[in-house]
């Protein structure tokens, strides 16, 4: 069975609204694939992780939507636009993904915000 990984932050958040599109695509997959899925979430510092925005990453857990499991994968983004992604490399996909048992796709929509 073909092994797909979603890498997508624009799907639903649990108590946040969302376009379902994504989750929608990988049902209609599933009946074919195995499908997995990665959402990246922001870690913001404080002050600004009090922003409303934001708040709902501070404790992402994994979830399940439509009997699909997501796992967030926390990273630091620092507030200005200069520095915003100095710490990407710090991001270590081998402790998120099962290196036994990897995908064979990948399907990645907006892997880190603002198209980095």
């Amino acid at each position: 069975m073909l092994k797909v990984l979603f890498i997508a932050n624009n799907i639903p958040v649990p108590n946040q609204k969302s376009n379902r599109i994504i989750l929608t695509i990988a049902e209609k997959l599933a009946a074919q694939c195995d499908i997995s899925f990665i959402y990246p979430a922001v870690f913001i510092f404080p002050p600004f992780s009090f922003l409303k925005k934001y708040r709902v990453f501070a404790h992402l857990k994994p979830w399940k939507d439509w009997n699909f499991l997501i796992k967030p994968v926390h990273y630091i983004r620092f507030p200005w636009k200069r520095w915003s992604y100095l710490l990407m490399n710090t991001i270590r996909p081998q402790r998120f993904i099962d290196t036994q048992n990897l995908p064979d796709v990948c399907h990645a929509h907006y892997i880190m915000p603002d198209g980095y």
